[in-house]
């Protein structure tokens, strides 16, 4: 029998904020939403080591995280994708020429090359308390995305120099999420729906920032938060006007 896809951004989408706590509205229908035949998958910039709570929580178990380099259906790893140290070398070059922090991640944990007042403005904002400042931490360990924190004005040396390796996706006025120029959250959804046995209904993307444009590409409905960039709200199918834009977009297409 076919089910429907759902693909759910997390923060200021499924996650209210930047908390990652799941209204208790929206947990509450999530065990009818899977009984009816729909097959939810969280799609995220945000790492394994931050959200297997939620995952955990919510029972889902088919997730593509890492802005689409880490894919994961029917709780197996189908792919998982690393920047080159090579384009770090580079990375680590041109920040330092402008004075600029940035962010490794992988699965496990993260670390900074350093914190100054963008930086620490950043994680005010996201309610991140202290990082590891650890410039080397590509040398010992696998990067799957990188952040640097930087205004717009910064982005241009990294284009002109790593632009035909890397893709750089700003998702805060003082952010850019950075990963192979062959990832994002829709490449990740074409191959997460190649390797998925099942058979396919309908599919539905709910996002609210820029970074989602891909993931809305792949989706035959496509529902914006209230809050979403006008780009994003420009390609949906059901723009929220409530907070809860997932419950809203839940009972617009009656899947609850």
């Amino acid at each position: 029998m076919p089910q429907n896809l759902l693909f759910f951004d997390l923060d200021g989408t499924l996650c209210l904020d930047h908390t990652l706590q799941v209204p208790a509205a929206t947990q509450a229908i999530f065990p009818t939403l899977i009984a009816n035949g729909n097959l939810p998958v969280v799609v995220t910039g945000r790492s394994l080591y931050e959200v297997q709570p939620l995952l955990n929580q919510l029972h889902i178990k088919n997730y593509i995280l890492s802005n689409g380099s880490y894919i994961v259906a029917d709780q197996q790893l189908v792919q998982q994708t690393q920047i080159a140290q090579a384009d770090m070398v580079q990375l680590r070059q041109v920040a330092q020429a402008q004075g600029d922090d940035l962010a490794y991640f992988n699965q496990q944990g993260f670390a900074v090359t350093g914190i100054n007042a963008r930086t620490q403005a950043h994680m005010n904002r996201l309610g991140i308390a202290s990082a590891p400042i650890k410039p080397d931490f590509y040398v010992h360990q696998p990067v799957n995305f990188m952040n640097a924190y930087m205004d717009a004005q910064h982005e241009a040396p990294y284009l002109q120099r790593l632009g035909h390796h890397l893709r750089f996706i700003r998702y805060d006025p003082m952010a850019v999420n950075i990963v192979p120029q062959n990832v994002s959250k829709g490449q990740a959804i074409q191959t997460f729906l190649a390797k998925n046995k099942v058979q396919v209904g309908a599919t539905y993307a709910f996002g609210d920032q820029d970074n989602d444009l891909g993931m809305f590409a792949h989706a035959t409905y496509r529902i914006a938060m209230h809050a979403a960039t006008s780009a994003l709200q420009q390609q949906a199918t059901f723009v929220a006007t409530t907070d809860n834009g997932v419950l809203a977009g839940l009972q617009y297409y009656h899947l609850i």
